[in-house]
């Protein structure tokens, strides 16, 4: 994914997750990315592609840190347990 690319997906993550999907519109998105709209079209045909990417984008960072990180690291099923909920506080913690 391109640099222009990921921070549209990143900006717009944020934004759906305050306001939720429904509620965020294109130019909602187009200013917090600060992109116009041959910008947004030339990486994504559609709003539901980018909440498509945007989907992606999650779960492969759920992937790396939970199920690589956690689950395939080092330790006992105890310390992973434990590893699981310390990552889920500190990400509530994050995002609110």
């Amino acid at each position: 994914m391109t640099d222009k690319k990921m921070e549209i997906v990143e900006k717009s993550l944020a934004l759906i997750h305050s306001q939720g999907y429904g509620n965020t519109s294109l130019r909602d998105i187009l200013t917090a990315a600060g992109v116009g709209k041959g910008q947004f079209y030339y990486y994504f045909e559609s709003k539901e592609e980018l909440g498509l990417a945007i989907l992606q984008y999650s779960f492969e960072n759920w992937r790396q840190n939970v199920v690589q990180r956690i689950f395939h690291g080092e330790g006992s099923a105890a310390e992973k347990i434990l590893a699981l909920r310390d990552y889920t506080v500190q990400w509530h913690a994050q995002n609110q």
